[in-house]
């Protein structure tokens, strides 16, 4: 409730709950007294990836924001192993136990599920590509800028960034989500988590084969 906006109205609270519960998973990415799974590459799993014991776990667990699926566009034959845990194996497990009886495994798991919901419907949470320059991929444009030599932009923020920019006052964030077109009624009733990695692996690719895309020079190419 510490995070509510002063003076929020109560017809606003129930949403402004539900935002600062999707964006917790985000928010221990900086906050003390949680720690790295695997500390020499904080974005890789560690033994401590696997669980799920509610927020008696300390652990920042990086690696279940996204789904890195490989592909390459440059003819790259090898292609590395889709790593476990990810986003999309997370969700599988963590929607039965909210019908469970454990109330802070559901209410950890229910955390988890609103913000992994989201990644999973950026693209780039969604896939990694792999070339020449970056045999293990491209740890989903987070090593990618989106203009070489003139800004240190990375194309994943980027993308993070399009709805507005990261730390907007939950105001302005539900300001703009109202303004957003309500969803495709067939495609928001979708639950199989396949689907939504399938359609956010394409949009990547598409977007990716863009001619001199997002200003970026020409010979660049995302």
């Amino acid at each position: 409730m510490a995070l509510l906006p002063p003076n929020t109205a109560a017809a606003d609270t129930n949403l402004m709950l539900f935002m600062i519960a999707a964006t917790w998973a985000d928010r221990i990415k900086s906050a003390a007294g949680f720690s790295e799974d695997n500390p020499t590459d904080i974005n890789k799993c560690g033994p401590v990836s696997a669980q799920n014991i509610g927020f008696t776990d300390h652990f920042r667990h990086r690696c279940w924001h996204f789904i890195d699926v490989a592909f390459a566009q440059d003819g790259t034959a090898i292609l590395p192993p889709t790593p476990v845990p990810n986003a999309q194996e997370r969700v599988d497990l963590f929607r039965p136990a909210l019908g469970g009886n454990d109330e802070d495994l559901k209410a950890y798991d229910l955390s988890w599920l609103l913000h992994l919901v989201g990644d999973l419907h950026q693209p780039l949470h969604c896939t990694t590509r792999v070339g020449q320059g970056h045999p293990d991929g491209d740890a989903g444009g987070n090593l990618l800028t989106v203009m070489p030599g003139t800004s240190t932009q990375k194309l994943h923020k980027f993308w993070d960034d399009v709805l507005g920019p990261t730390g907007a006052d939950t105001k302005t964030v539900a300001k703009t989500a109202n303004k957003l077109a309500a969803a495709d009624a067939t495609k928001a009733s979708d639950l199989n988590v396949s689907h939504w990695v399938a359609e956010g692996v394409q949009n990547a690719k598409d977007s990716r084969c863009t001619a001199a895309p997002l200003g970026l020079a020409r010979g660049h190419s995302l």
